[in-house]
């Protein structure tokens, strides 16, 4: 054998031994941040790949050009230019490997949820880095993969809709792919259904639904410095525990009936007369009003104030009604009862 071949023969095995590890390498990196974008994002359901189309323009190159694929990879192969170019390519991969970042959303599912909409948002700013998606059965993937990624960024995940689960803090690592599943990833919230009753001192000084008050009653509710303020309270029971989002769930929270239960046991309770009892019953079941005010948790400390303010003329200033304010804290139960006052 002559000495250009026996060279020739040692290129070949050199870059054959190098794009066996570049070409795992480089399909190991592709799979973990660009497949998923590429096959369930951009290419609708995954019924086509980027193999796919480039394998098809290859075919179309042999059928035309009547190339012999082996043949003439074996004659590149063995070419010291081709040295270059694998170590060209080991240097742009290892530059990329450690510049590539990426996080995705794929779909789980439970019952009774068939949508959610999800975005990402960086914790410093809550700029949005993947602005809200719906992710379904049908598009069951979302995110994107992130190049020249150099540091780690701090963010924050979010199923915005249906609003039953917690922020997830996550992050955008160099060199890693996040993968979160929906709902599977989220912890379910915690939800409290609070209900505010009058108790048999404030009871009867207020007006019923359907009357015209003498005095304006007004409740106050405090929260770690925040107040919610819910004006023209009457005879009724007040649901509250939650933002305007989050009321209809947690109204879901309550059993049919299970009000008329709990104010009978206690009026009774209380040595109210049955009749008396069934009565104020009946009134404070069938006049509810919802409230929305703040997302509460087991423990949060709540303060309480009934404000009085006389009647339009009057001279007289507006007055906190006797035996407030009270101090409420939120139990670990699901659906819990605050009187007021106690």
């Amino acid at each position: 054998m002559s000495a250009p071949d026996t060279k020739r023969g040692i290129w070949f095995w050199v870059n054959v031994a190098a794009l066996c590890v570049v070409a795992p390498w480089a399909t190991f990196w592709f799979q973990r941040h660009f497949e998923l974008y590429f096959t369930e994002i951009v290419v609708v359901g995954g019924a086509f790949s980027c193999w796919v189309l480039l394998r098809s323009m290859w075919a179309l190159f042999e059928k035309f050009t009547h190339a012999e694929p082996v043949e003439y990879s074996r004659k590149l192969l063995a070419l010291p230019d081709i040295t270059w170019a694998l170590v060209i390519a080991v240097v742009g991969l290892v530059f990329l490997w450690f510049h590539t970042a990426s996080i995705y959303f794929t779909y789980e599912g439970a019952p009774g949820e068939g949508e959610y909409l999800v975005e990402v948002v960086r914790k410093a700013d809550k700029s949005p880095i993947i602005p809200a998606v719906s992710l379904t059965a049908a598009n069951a993937v979302a995110g994107r993969p992130f190049l020249w990624q150099r540091r780690v960024s701090e963010l924050e995940c979010r199923v915005l809709r249906p609003v039953r689960y917690e922020m997830l803090p996550c992050t955008l690592e160099p060199g890693h792919s996040t993968r979160i599943t929906v709902p599977g990833g989220f912890r379910a919230r915690e939800f409290h259904l609070v209900r505010i009753v009058p108790s048999k001192a404030l009871y009867h000084e207020l007006a019923a639904v359907d009357e015209k008050p003498q005095s304006r009653y007004d409740l106050e509710l405090e929260r770690q410095g925040k107040v919610a303020t819910l004006t023209d309270l009457r005879r009724e029971t007040i649901y509250t525990g939650a933002g305007a989002a989050e009321m209809p769930i947690i109204m879901e929270l309550e059993s049919p009936g299970a009000l008329e239960h709990h104010l009978q046991n206690r009026l009774l309770a209380k040595g109210n007369d049955t009749q008396s009892a069934a009565m104020a019953t009946a009134i404070l079941s069938s006049a509810t009003r919802r409230w929305p005010t703040f997302y509460l948790r087991a423990g949060d400390q709540l303060t309480l104030t009934v404000r009085v303010t006389p009647a339009q003329g009057s001279l007289s200033p507006t007055t906190v009604f006797e035996g407030f304010p009270i101090k409420y804290t939120v139990t670990a139960d699901k659906v819990q009862t605050a009187w007021l006052p106690e």
